[in-house]
């Protein structure tokens, strides 16, 4: 049998590095576990993990090159209630053609639907 693992990891812009790490604390509620100046891991409360790898901004996906990257899905308690506060919190909503999700781009631009 095969499971996705538990582990996720992103290189972000330099540039876009803090927004993304509020993001993740303040829309997900993400604990950052580990500091340093190449990289921030958070963890959500089921144990996920996703760390942010800083690279120069010359390096990073440019911000339209993220539709076209491996789209992200978080599960949340309540798909109405969280809309409101992630886009509070920094996202943008990401129009696609399916109609049964909402699509959004975080702060330095991975995609990522959310569900229940």
């Amino acid at each position: 049998m095969t499971r996705a693992g538990t582990n996720l990891k992103i290189d972000v812009a330099r540039s876009h590095h803090a927004a993304l790490g509020r993001f993740l604390a303040e829309g997900f509620g993400a604990k950052l576990t580990h500091h340093s100046e190449a990289m921030d891991i958070y963890h959500l409360d089921d144990g996920y993990s996703i760390g942010l790898f800083s690279v120069p901004d010359d390096q990073a996906l440019a911000p339209d090159a993220w539709e076209r990257a491996p789209w992200l899905e978080f599960a949340v308690d309540d798909v109405e209630r969280a809309d409101g506060h992630l886009l509070a919190c920094g996202a943008t909503r990401v129009a696609f053609r399916d109609q049964t999700h909402r699509y959004y781009r975080m702060p330095g631009g991975p995609v990522f639907r959310s569900c229940q």
